[in-house]
């Protein structure tokens, strides 16, 4: 293509959807150099509109591990977006893009606030799909934040206009309230959204670490700890093939969490026990000397 038609807008177009896709493959070193010739071929056409090709190249880099660069470029291409007053889809994506970033540096006011943006233009582009993605990462942040009933009420809007043979979708929405029930010590609501999540990630093979993260939350509060313990083990599974180091830090915290439940369980019920105990061994030694004392 680069000998069939050079320097055209064909030709930039071409290198920014192969960019794109080596992107969407993890091809990451080739798809930042596609994307940066693209870029340079429209710059040098005189295309001013820039903010999609920005923002894939600002993905790009950010998931290849380069955030300072690629959030620079997320920037650019939400200055520019702003700048041509775009309300299509792209800002949605470029918000929802934004707000990823911003959560892997660990920016959570910030990330909710793109997040909130980005459902709310993929909410007025009548994109249904996109916005219930965006619902399940949003309601993730706002429990994140403490924020469990704005979590609730935007993943329950979610889940009734949620297709019913979109498992994944469904499964990210559950867990979220499934968290927030939890968090909130609304147990018989937890109750009910941990059984649905068993059904679905048992019938269709699902298999996320949030999920597991707040089903072994709910059994802990429920003091089921054999079957937190197994759903640790499931966690252990899903982390040594994701190869997460994020997940196998998740799994010493709830290796823990379980270890010390039980064992404060354990001591409340011996202490229960004591007490019951000598409650009973006290009342014949009261007896006994009210008996003595009337010889």
């Amino acid at each position: 293509m680069r000998k069939v038609a050079p320097r055209t807008k064909k030709l930039a177009d071409g290198l920014k959807f192969l960019g794109d896709l080596k992107n969407s493959r993890y091809d990451l070193k080739e798809a930042v150099s596609l994307l940066n010739e693209s870029l340079a071929l429209y710059q040098l056409l005189g295309v001013k509109q820039l903010q999609d090709i920005y923002d894939l190249l600002g993905d790009a880099l950010t998931s290849s591990g380069n955030t300072v660069e690629g959030l620079s470029y997320q920037l650019k291409a939400l200055k520019t977006a702003e700048m041509f007053k775009d309300t299509s889809q792209m800002i949605s994506t470029i918000y929802y893009r934004l707000a990823f970033t911003y959560n892997s540096i660990n920016q959570d006011n910030r990330t909710a606030e793109y997040m909130e943006k980005a459902s709310y233009y993929a909410l007025k582009n009548r994109n249904n799909n996109d916005w219930i993605m965006i619902s399940g990462s949003l309601g993730t942040i706002y429990n994140k934040l403490g924020r469990y009933r704005e979590a609730v009420k935007t993943c329950e809007e979610a889940l009734i206009k949620c297709p019913t043979t979109d498992y994944q979708n469904q499964t990210n929405l559950i867990t979220n309230l499934l968290f927030a029930a939890t968090a909130t010590k609304k147990l018989d609501k937890a109750s009910g959204y941990y059984n649905r999540l068993k059904q679905l990630t048992d019938a269709h093979n699902i298999e996320l670490s949030p999920t597991d993260a707040a089903m072994i939350e709910y059994l802990i509060a429920m003091k089921q700890f054999p079957e937190a313990e197994l759903q640790v083990e499931k966690f252990i599974k899903y982390a040594a093939v994701t190869q997460s180091l994020i997940s196998k830090q998740k799994i010493e915290h709830y290796q823990f969490q379980v270890d010390s439940a039980r064992e404060t369980s354990f001591r409340q019920s011996v202490t229960r026990k004591t007490h019951i105990y000598c409650g009973i061994q006290c009342c014949p030694v009261i007896i006994t000397s009210r008996l003595a004392g009337c010889k």
